[in-house]
């Protein structure tokens, strides 16, 4: 039975591999007969062009019009009626046009192309030697398929070129052919294609697709088109593959090099084996039943001797269950009961040692859970004990980066060029190592989960531009090109810019290292959704946990891609990890510590995003991350239009009121022009922006909620304009934020309904601050250290400020009662009184209540702590990197605020 079953496949595939020849044979003969026909309409239509292109009377005339002939005029309209004769008694031609030796059309039987310049195009430039033969296109919605052929008008006298005529032909004498499809059966099909690029490209309509779009492609790499591919390729043959629908078919393919075609005869397998394959499931079905009847009959035999075997199986999987106890009962004095034998003396082995293995497993659990306790106070350990070391090495570092500003400026002298070589050699390597330290700090905090986030709402294309000026220079050295792409929809983001710019700092200065001369840096940044995030073909992205779905359904997806020197695969799984660096010999000349990505990647999960890499070695890489994007606030009703303008008294300081609500609106002005103020109102954000740079009022109060743009968005644009960010801001808002508020440069804040009376005070003690006929400041320096307050001193009496030192808490508050100074720079670790104990102090004292205080830390500054300094309206700058920098723009922004306007204009010009 079974050899009939054999004998019967083997039959069946003898003779389907007889008719799959016979079938391919016939293929590959009419794909050879549509190529001689495919191929004789093209010559053709190859001939009629140029018996258009060799009329005597059109390149006379074309050549007196290029030679600038009086008549020209008469010689075009000659040209146009030569070209409508032509056109009429040529058959399927549907344009001519004759363009001149600089690829601008002179006639043509479409009066509307004559002036048009095909200069770029192949029509013209490929032509200029030779015939030129276009694809097939649809000129439109249900129009019949056109092609351009383009052939070089030579002069009649000096067979010199002198132009170009190009004939459009309406090919449906070549789509008939592809459409007959005689010999193919109900499945075949003739498809004509050419490769583009990487692509092969599908030119006539397709019988078993019609619905399908002129032109589809396929790509070279594909599983699917093989013979379409193949053919455009330059190739001819027969196959049996997927055609471009992933159906398996006969193809006879061949290639057309009049157009650079390729050709596929083709038809389904399933039709082309049918007849067969029906036979062979006869035959098949046939043998089964035989085959089925045949083992109930051996079923039936075997069942007398399968009793003994069920009882061992059933004795197994109770002694497998945990029964050690049970033992298996068989006395067939064969192989059988010797296994039964066998079972039973595991099971009693088994039972002794199982009768051990609690103790071993409660010992084993306890030796875990000490390691355990022992890992995690390492790990602890080490937080502390980076966190100290960061501490301990930024301290003398700030001294040393300070001083060497000092010297580098020339503020204690002039330098010999060696000497000046030296310090900035010193300035640059301080700076380096004070990278590498905060590196390890960062890391650490985000080990001990105390990196602390401060979001806030800013422009992204502004972000991601200004991220690209950072390495801008860098770029250039090397001969890079940078460029950025930003999806249109995307405006503001809710995130912490600080952090922001260290993650876009990383991925673009890696980039950049990694890139060699002449490459390219490239960045793009788009909106998607949480559920369309995939990866290399993987599960869709799942937001993170601490994620609100319902708050963050829309990411921000930001892509820094390179052409640099790429990741080898097994690479790219730690290229995350500390200190790992890539193990490339080309890469091994690159400095760096291997913790930039790593703090990277930390960064963007704080946020709740994801980071990824795509990387092919010698091609380059692909960094790409997403964070999620607060929803706006929403829009709130507009209110009624600003109300008209009165005139301002002489000598009142002006408030700009930014404000939609018209009832609070009018509580204000109320206030404040009891108060001596003058006041104007504005509704929407965009106007406060624009009256804050025309009117230049003493001060500003905010709302958060407006109809056009948040409130936050407003103080971060007031504080970027260098024309609006000396100007005082104070929010009154029904919003709670003050902590953010006063990172953003906010004076101070109020939440409604407000304090009239510490409004004002605020107001007042703001005009005594700020002393217009005097625009330096006397500047309060208190550190125990004595080099900073010496390296600070320095740098201020550089700058023409007056400077006051103190080395401790009680003679700092002793010189700011009786000196006034103008602002205190406090160092809040100290020994003795503390510098929060000192803020605390001058706060309380009605003398210095109002003096502002800068505080500078070394130290990792906690949460708690952060939030009392922001209570008490106290910035702080943490020691080291840019702090030099950052203070003196603040200091600037002061001096600036005192000048009087005549003082600012003279300044600025």
């Amino acid at each position: 039975m079974l050899s009939v079953l054999a004998l019967s496949l083997i039959t069946f595939y003898t003779a389907k591999f007889i008719l799959e020849e016979r079938i391919l044979a016939g293929l590959t003969a009419l794909a050879a007969a549509k190529e001689d026909r495919i191929t004789s309409l093209m010559e053709q239509d190859f001939e009629r062009v140029a018996l258009i292109a060799s009329r005597t009377k059109l390149r006379e005339n074309l050549e007196g019009v290029q030679s600038g002939a009086p008549d020209s005029d008469r010689l075009l309209q000659d040209m146009s009626r030569i070209l409508d004769d032509a056109k009429g008694s040529v058959e399927d031609i549907e344009k001519i046009s004759v363009m001149d030796l600089r690829g601008k059309i002179v006639a043509s039987t479409d009066r509307d192309e004559i002036g048009r310049d095909l200069s770029n195009s192949d029509l013209f430039t490929k032509a200029k030697e030779n015939f030129y033969l276009g694809d097939l296109f649809q000129p439109g919605r249900g129009a019949a398929l056109h092609n351009y052929i383009s052939a070089p008008m030579l002069s009649p006298k000096k067979a010199g070129l002198i132009g170009v005529v190009a004939v459009e032909i309406d090919q449906a004498r070549l789509i008939h052919v592809l459409s007959d499809f005689t010999g193919l059966g109900r499945t075949g099909e003739l498809v004509l294609g050419k490769r583009e690029g990487d692509k092969a490209v599908l030119l006539n309509p397709l019988r078993n697709a019609p619905d399908a779009p002129l032109r589809p492609s396929i790509p070279t790499d594909s599983q699917t088109g093989k013979p379409i591919i193949m053919a455009t390729a330059g190739n001819e043959g027969i196959i049996t593959a997927f055609d471009y629908r992933g159906v398996e078919v006969l193809a006879a393919y061949r290639h057309i090099p009049i157009g650079k075609w390729g050709l596929v005869a083709k038809i389904d397998a399933e039709e082309a084996f049918g007849p067969i394959s029906r036979l062979r499931n006869r035959v098949v079905a046939t043998a089964l039943v035989l085959l089925i009847l045949g083992n109930l009959l051996a079923l039936l035999i075997a069942r007398h001797f399968s009793a003994p075997i069920r009882r061992l199986h059933k004795g197994s999987e109770r002694i497998g269950d945990g029964e050690l106890d049970y033992r298996i009962e068989i006395r067939t004095r064969d192989e059988v009961e010797q296994l039964a034998i066998e079972f039973n003396n595991m099971a009693a082995k088994l039972k002794e040692a199982y009768s051990n293995l609690e103790q071993k497993v409660a010992e084993r659990t306890k030796e875990l859970s000490e390691a355990n306790i022992k890992l995690a106070e390492a790990s602890k350990a080490k937080s502390d004990f980076l966190a100290t070391m960061s501490h301990e090495l930024r301290t003398p570092l700030n001294s040393i980066i300070g001083f060497s500003e000092v010297l580098a400026d020339r503020m204690a002298g002039e330098l010999n060029p060696k000497q000046e070589k030296y310090v900035n050699n010193i300035l640059v390597s301080g700076k380096h190592l004070l990278n590498l330290i905060n590196d390890i700090l960062d890391i650490s905090k985000v080990e001990a989960g105390k990196m602390e986030l401060h979001p806030q709402a800013f422009s992204l294309p502004d972000a991601l531009e200004a991220s690209l000026a950072l390495i801008r220079l860098q770029a250039s050295k090397k001969g890079l090109s940078l460029s950025l792409e930003v999806d249109k929809t995307l405006f503001t983001i809710t995130a912490d810019p600080v952090r922001f710019k260290q993650i876009m700092y990383n991925l673009l200065s890696n980039a950049v290292k990694f890139t060699l001369e002449g490459g390219s840096v490239r960045v793009t940044a788009r909106m998607v959704h949480g559920s369309q995030f995939t990866v290399d073909g993987m599960e869709g992205f799942r937001e993170p946990s601490t994620v609100n779905r319902e708050q963050h359904r829309d990411f921000v997806e930001i892509s820094v891609a390179d052409t640099g020197i790429g990741i080898k695969k097994e690479d790219q799984e730690r290229i995350f990890q500390e200190f790992q660096q890539i193990d490339s010999s080309l890469a091994r000349k690159y400095e760096g510590t291997g913790l930039g990505l790593s703090i990277t990647k930390r960064l963007v999960e704080l946020h709740g995003g994801r980071i990824w890499l795509e990387s092919e070695l010698g091609k380059g890489s692909r960094f790409t991350f997403t964070l999620p994007i607060r929803p706006p606030l929403e829009a709130i009703e507009e209110g009624l239009g600003p109300e008209p303008e009165e005139a301002l008294e002489p000598g009142r300081p002006l408030i700009l009121v930014v404000e939609d609500d018209p009832k609070a609106a009018e509580l204000l002005r109320f206030h404040l022009s009891k108060g001596g103020y003058g006041v104007r109102t504005v509704s929407t954000g965009r106007e406060a922006l624009d009256k804050a740079k025309a009117l230049r009022p003493f001060a500003i109060t905010l709302d958060i909620l407006l109809p056009d743009m948040d409130g936050w968005q407003v103080l971060f644009e007031l504080k970027k304009d260098p024309e609006t960010r000396d100007i005082p801001v104070l929010i009154v808002s029904i919003v709670e934020g003050v902590r953010l508020g006063m990172s953003l440069g906010a004076l101070d804040y109020f939440v409604k309904p407000f304090d009239r009376e510490r409004l004002l005070k605020r107001l007042e003690e703001l005009r005594k601050a700020w002393k217009p006929s005097d625009p330096f400041l006397k500047i309060l320096i208190v550190d125990d250290e004595a080099e900073v307050v010496e390296a600070l001193a320095e740098l201020f009496r550089s700058k023409g400020h007056e400077t006051i030192k103190a080395y401790g808490g009680e003679e700092a508050f002793s010189l700011a009662s009786t000196e006034d100074p103008d602002l205190i720079l406090v160092d809040l670790h100290m020994p003795g009184v503390s510098g929060f104990e000192l803020i605390e102090r001058l706060r309380d004292a009605p003398k210095t209540s109002h003096i502002p205080v800068i505080a500078f830390s070394g130290k990792m500054v906690s949460p708690e702590e952060r939030q009392l300094l922001t209570e008490q309206a106290v910035q702080l700058i943490e020691k080291g990197g840019d702090s030099f920098e950052r203070l003196l723009s603040d200091i600037r922004r002061m001096e600036m605020a005192r000048r009087t306007p005549e003082e600012k204009k003279i300044n600025n010009a």
